[in-house]
């Protein structure tokens, strides 16, 4: 059907771009592939292992800096997870609102 059609072109058009022989087009390819929300990190580790015969500079490269936004966004919660628990051990009105949070959020 139509879907596979279209399906079918946005693979072409990736294997195309990872199959280059020019380093921007494949760390531009790898790099959007790495951003994209719709493809899953470990389908998109498999389907360029088949699907390219780049090599592995712009690869490696473009998976570095492609992961680096998730990667200080889960940092950064972390950190911030981390001074929350901090100020409930501390006790006080933090502690009493993170708490009455956890009960709505089990209570829903």
């Amino acid at each position: 059907g139509k879907d596979d059609s279209t399906l079918k072109r946005v693979l072409d058009e990736l294997t195309s771009g990872l199959n280059s022989n020019d380093f921007k087009t494949v760390f531009l390819t790898i790099l959007v592939a790495r951003q994209s929300p719709i493809l899953p990190f470990s389908l998109g580790n498999y389907f360029v292992g088949t699907a390219t015969t780049a090599s592995l500079f712009p690869i490696l490269l473009a998976t570095a800096v492609g992961v680096l936004p998730l990667d200080i966004l889960y940092v950064g919660a972390g950190a911030g997870g981390s001074v929350v628990l901090e100020k409930m051990q501390e006790g006080g009105a933090l502690a009493e609102g993170v708490q009455a949070a956890g009960v709505l959020a089990t209570l829903a």
